[in-house]
């Protein structure tokens, strides 16, 4: 018999350390089982049921020590930690802990033992614990624990979990419309996190796109949409389109879509396709016609603002009931752009006064003269993103069009166009729009910041552009957490980026390497007194993490530092093991 371990991914006291060591140990096959009470492990011909003994034996076999005399008080806060149901005592614990840690990386040994690691599993399933890390009060602790939940090890064991809870939320789903209300309970009580899937999603058949406008650089609020697009593509091992949509020549310019697509890169994504709406504007406008053929489209002269008054107030334009040849002559003139063309645009036959107003016959193409970067002159109209959407999305195969809830109203126009022209239904998945305190993300007023010369550039670390973000040392890794973290919450809410660079430390310090520096200006010559030797010695990069390498320290009688650490020395003052000589 192989060694197996069986875990059911929605019990209600999941054994995060067994997991994380099974993660550890290569000839343990990990399988989920929603049939199972906890956790069973097939090894060696045994069949071991408690958790107690299936940590005692994965912790040998991952050669971590389990020292229970030693880490006796540890344990028994892990065994006791479920049974903690006021603050007072959970606070008393984390008190407690938090004065062991403070000069301590581990809590029995320098390096990790099985005694940290089932802490650590035991404050993983309690949501009170993790509650009151919130309040910052026990940063050693906190540290410890940042730690540990990201070590490799930990963070494969627990994308482990995430996706087999995710396709167990997908199976529920599947159950139909006569599913139980025990499982429709369930499924609203996990329905605060990603993990609940697309609705009528299909493994391998699930088809995203992210379409950014070629219009300026990338911000942290695309990100969220790309990074989102890409996490559910990921999840049903389907495919994202990236597509451009480049209806508008006014303000799209080529070099923008090679930005765009290395923005993406530094996000570390990358399309299965990349695509133009400017592909299909000989269907588009086919769909036009076949649109104004039906009775479903007409065009209109109605000036600008007028219009606009006519749409707010529930007043059918006098052209509404133009006849479809007149419609169809005046488009053809739209087409030409003549001086005559150029006075009208065209418009849905939706509705006139229904109480979404993002239904009373919006525009659905319009006039422009400026050559286009992909099609030159070829075309003189172009169609609006809320036409060409829908259609483009049908024809490439989406099958859930991801976007933020900004666009909600417009959604029964989306699903309108595909009716009005029988083509294939897209699913639409609504998250919030990211938004933070203090910060634009309009790309109009960014580009207005650069063009005035008050930043560096697109890439300034001060913008909120992936570019921005990057250069200042945000990684791909912690702005995915925040993304996902965000759960499908339709709230819109200004976040503070305290909480992003936060979460930004925690990726990073586990890894980072630590080097010394000096400004080089100014820099001030001093001598140690009784100090000979020189060498050169290998010392750790990182001391908590030795995997990341070596790194070579000089040692000697000659030290430099810098000139106002040298200003706040007096004559022959002591300082450290070193005199200061003027």
């Amino acid at each position: 018999m192989s060694n197996k371990l069986l875990l059911n991914p929605s019990a209600l006291s999941f054994p995060f350390t067994v997991l994380v060591l099974a993660k550890r140990l290569p000839d343990i096959d990990i399988s989920f089982d929603n049939t199972v009470n906890s956790a069973i492990l097939h090894i060696n011909s045994e069949s071991l049921s408690t958790v107690d003994e299936i940590l005692t034996i994965l912790g040998k076999k991952s050669g971590l020590e389990f020292d229970v005399v030693r880490g006796e008080a540890f344990l028994s806060i892990a065994n006791t930690l479920p049974a903690f149901t006021s603050f007072n005592d959970l606070v008393t614990a984390f008190d407690l802990l938090d004065d062991h840690l403070a000069f301590r990386t581990f809590l029995i040994n320098k390096d990790l033992s099985l005694v940290d690691l089932v802490l650590w599993g035991a404050l993983k399933g309690s949501s009170k614990a993790l509650g009151v890390f919130k309040n910052n009060r026990h940063v050693h602790l906190l540290r410890w624990y940042s730690h540990l939940e990201n070590l490799k090890e930990t963070q494969d064991a627990l994308t482990l979990l995430t996706e087999a809870r995710s396709n167990n939320v997908r199976m529920s789903s599947s159950i139909g419309h006569n599913e139980s209300e025990s499982v429709k309970a369930k499924s609203n009580k996990i329905a605060g996190s990603f993990a609940l899937g697309l609705p009528g999603a299909t493994e391998g058949q699930v088809v995203t796109r992210f379409p950014p406008e070629p219009s300026g650089y990338l911000h942290i609020g695309h990100a969220k949409a790309a990074m989102l697009n890409q996490y559910f593509a990921k999840m049903y091992q389907g495919k994202l389109i990236i597509r451009f949509d480049d209806t508008n020549p006014s303000k799209e310019k080529a070099e923008f879509e090679k930005t765009i697509l290395e923005d993406l890169e530094l996000l570390e994504i990358v399309g299965d396709r990349v695509t133009h709406t400017s592909d299909y504007f000989d269907q588009l406008y086919d769909f036009a016609v076949k649109l104004i053929k039906s009775g479903k489209a007409y065009a209109d002269d109605t000036e600008q603002m007028k219009m606009r008054q006519e749409r707010m107030d529930g007043i059918a334009s006098t052209r509404r009931d133009s006849s479809i040849e007149e419609n169809l002559a005046r488009f053809i003139e739209m087409t030409k752009c003549t001086v005559e063309g150029q006075r009208w645009c065209l418009r849905a036959k939706i509705s006139v006064d229904d109480t979404n107003k993002a239904l009373r016959d919006p525009v659905v193409y319009r006039c422009n003269i400026t050559p286009h970067h992909r099609t030159g002159d070829k075309w003189k109209v172009y169609p609006t993103y809320d036409f060409a959407c829908p259609i483009v999305d049908s024809i490439e195969g989406v099958t859930h069009a991801l976007r933020t809830n900004e666009y909600r109203d417009r959604n029964p126009q989306y699903y309108w166009m595909i009716d009005a022209l029988g083509l294939r239904k897209v699913t639409i998945w609504d998250f919030s729009r990211l938004s933070f305190i203090y910060t634009l993300l309009s790309k109009r007023k960014l580009r207005w910041f650069v063009e005035q010369g008050l930043v560096r550039g697109w890439d300034d670390p001060r913008f909120p552009t992936v570019r921005g973000i990057r250069r200042r040392g945000l990684t791909v890794e912690s702005l995915r957490q925040y993304m996902l973290a965000q759960g499908p919450s339709q709230a819109v809410v200004s976040l503070e980026w305290d909480s992003i660079w936060a979460l930004n430390k925690k990726v990073i310090d586990p890894i980072a390497p630590r080097f010394w520096a000096v400004e080089k200006d100014g820099l001030v010559k001093m001598q140690l007194n009784g100090v000979e030797v020189k060498e050169v010695k290998q010392n750790a990069k990182h001391k908590k993490n030795p995997d990341i390498g070596q790194k070579n320290t000089a040692y000697g009688s000659i030290i430099y530092i810098e000139q106002k650490d040298a200003l706040s020395f007096t004559d022959q003052e002591e300082a450290g093991s070193f005199i200061y000589l003027p």
